[in-house]
């Protein structure tokens, strides 16, 4: 940057508001100067950045599809930190994108040199200098004291800021001479895992690089975000059998008088596994109230345990749409929510009657279904991060229950039947019957066509077993009307909103005993 340049943005920031002077260096960090674009809302670790300064920014963040830099503390590693100094830390400002509201960032400072974002939520996350909240588009902190490193994180929930400032105090400051590093990991290192005894998970390969080449004699230390459910024991990762979460592990090279100091991190996920079907839906519908909150990272690896050891085993496909996909085992009924892939056939869609199995073959080996188990609503699912499947066989039988309205909650994710449903109301996709004079919810999840269906009709209902909150319903899948409606109830129910009140038969009545109503075109019953 040129002088004349330099004078007129340091003196535009001063007209801001900012305090700078002539040796003040200014990093402004926005989304494309962290992260890789084109990677939607995915969190990205990121390290080695440099803006303008001396500081090299690490952490983890989203773009948010391109638009700006997204934080969150969901999993406790986002965030932004600086692993070598700028100078002395005089100030930072928070842009906020308009899509934040009642938000806040907080800042802190430290004179040691942050390894990862990860540092900011334990015991390594430094002074905390204060908080930025987000009733503005543009808030700065003055920094009050001497900290030459900075860490950023979200105070609570996920955040979105256009642009943040850090201006350091680059008076007094020496050249940097060091040479730049980085680490990078070999491919096919471990991501997730199913914790079982004993079970150990072997580091990366880490090599620490200096441009294109690298350095000769340079390690890396390794650390664990959390040592309670991850800790790292003679050079391996040992998750304690059964724990489930999220945790960031981190490689850190030290420096030395002629290379900087540089770190990377990944996540290492740790699934509660299920081998049998039976387990997950009883887990899925007991009285636990962590279900409702987030749910646990969980893996279903499709058999059953004999004498000790595992076997494959099947399920049945009992209903399709989407992202839906139905599963039972003839007892048991679950819903997967997330993409579904066939196992060699990308192309192949799953469908009712599928029997599948997570076994591959002899020589493929088996896998497991990978997401979060949870309720959505309170209905139970299993919201899907990987699900590749081996259809065994096709067209199977899918047997509907024919049930009652009070017997609902009992068939949760299951297909059923419910007959003799008088249609009585539609509300969007939200449509109301009478079934012996008790209310039945039906929703239209899967846009089944029924514009045909009749106001006063009567139908057999087929569908999957659902609840939304306290209200036990029907995702709705086909529908056979089974009666038509008595006559006038079409007519009466597009009549003009007078106040009159008719029967079914589309006469006016005066009094009213038990039964159906028609009133300004909405039918009631009288008890």
């Amino acid at each position: 940057m040129n002088k004349i340049l330099r004078f007129s943005f340091v003196a535009l920031l001063a007209m801001m508001g900012m305090n700078v002077s002539a040796a003040d260096v200014i990093d402004e960090l926005t989304w494309d100067k962290l992260l890789e674009a084109g990677k939607s809302n995915t969190y990205q670790d990121f390290s080695e950045k440099t803006i303008t300064s001396n500081a090299v920014y690490s952490g983890n963040a989203s773009s948010g599809a391109d638009k700006y830099i997204q934080l969150r503390t969901k999993n406790n590693n986002a965030g932004i930190v600086t692993t070598s100094s700028g100078g002395k830390l005089k100030s930072v400002t928070i842009t906020f994108n308009k899509a934040t509201t009642d938000r806040s960032i907080d800042i802190y400072g430290s004179n040691t040199a942050y390894t990862a974002a990860s540092d900011l939520y334990g015991d390594n996350a430094g002074t905390k200098l204060g908080t930025i909240a987000s009733n503005g588009e543009s808030m700065t902190l003055t920094v009050d004291g001497d900290y030459t490193f900075v860490g950023l994180r979200s105070t609570k929930d996920a955040i979105y800021v256009d642009k943040i400032t850090i201006v350091w105090d680059g008076a007094g400051s020496t050249p940097e001479t060091k040479t730049a590093t980085s680490i990078e990991f070999a491919e096919g290192y471990t991501t997730r895992c199913t914790p079982g005894k004993d079970e150990t998970v072997a580091l990366p390969e880490a090599t620490v690089m200096a441009g294109e080449t690298a350095v000769v004699g340079a390690t890396v230390t390794w650390a664990s975000s959390n040592e309670e459910i991850a800790p790292i024991v003679d050079g391996v990762i040992k998750p304690v059998n059964g724990s489930q979460g999220s945790v960031t592990i981190t490689a850190t090279y030290a420096g030395n008088d002629n290379y900087k100091a540089s770190a990377k991190s990944y996540t290492l996920k740790l699934y509660k596994g299920y081998v049998v079907f039976a387990e997950l839906v009883k887990d899925l519908n007991s009285s636990n109230e962590k279900w409702d909150n987030g749910g646990e990272l969980a893996s279903f690896w499709m058999g059953d345990l004999v004498d000790g050891e595992f076997k494959s085993g099947e399920t049945l496909v009992t209903y399709a749409n989407g992202n839906y996909t139905y599963l039972s085992d003839g007892t048991n009924h679950m819903l997967f929510f997330g993409k579904a892939s066939v196992f060699g056939n990308d192309e192949q869609k799953l469908k009712a009657g599928d029997k599948i199995t997570m076994d591959y073959g002899h020589e493929q080996g088996f896998d497991a279904i990978w997401g979060t188990a949870y309720r959505y609503n309170k209905l139970p699912e299993f919201k899907v991060e990987s699900m590749v499947v081996r259809v065994k066989s096709e067209n199977n039988a899918v047997n509907y229950t024919t049930i009652s309205v009070d017997q609902l909650g009992n068939y949760l994710n299951a297909p059923i039947k419910i007959e003799s449903a008088q249609y009585d109301s539609i509300n969007g996709k939200n449509l109301y019957f009478n079934v012996g004079g008790v209310k039945l919810a039906v929703y239209n999840q899967f846009s089944v066509d029924t514009k045909n269906m009749e106001l006063g009709a009567t139908y057999t209902l087929s569908g999957m077993g659902c609840v939304y909150k306290t209200t036990n319903q029907i995702y709705l899948t086909e529908f056979v009307k089974t009666a038509d409606a008595p006559a006038g109830v079409n007519t009466i129910s597009a009549a003009k909103k007078n106040g009159a009140i008719y029967n079914l038969a589309g006469q006016r009545v005066q009094t009213m005993s038990r039964g159906l109503y028609i009133k300004d075109g909405k039918k009631f019953i009288v008890k």
